[in-house]
């Protein structure tokens, strides 16, 4: 049944646990051979795939350019990134995004 939900793209919390118990079985070498062959059929993700706070970074740029200032997220990641670029550890690309919007000069 999960197998069905999952693979029609429904999002629960006990698709998310099945996700898991899957991943954990494969990762252990418990996963029926059954089971492994179902789930490679629907390139069902065995290996999680960590997110770059990068991804962070861009979005607190996007939020500054929307005006959302006063965010306390968004003045963390205004102090963050001055003082990295203070410190010569920013990114050229950064950089010139934060210069862009005014935040460097």
């Amino acid at each position: 049944m999960n197998f069905e939900i999952y693979r029609n793209g429904e999002k629960s919390n006990a698709i998310s646990s099945w996700i898991a118990q899957n991943r954990n079985e494969y990762k252990t070498g418990t996963l029926s051979e059954k089971k492994l062959d179902k789930l490679m059929g629907i390139n069902f993700p065995f290996e999680t795939i960590p997110k770059k706070n990068n991804d962070n970074w861009h979005q607190r740029l996007e939020e500054w350019k929307k005006g959302e200032r006063r965010s306390t997220l968004v003045q963390q990641w205004r102090q963050r990134s001055v003082k990295k670029y203070l410190e010569g550890k920013l990114e050229i690309d950064k950089i010139a995004k934060l210069k862009e919007v005014g935040i460097l000069s």
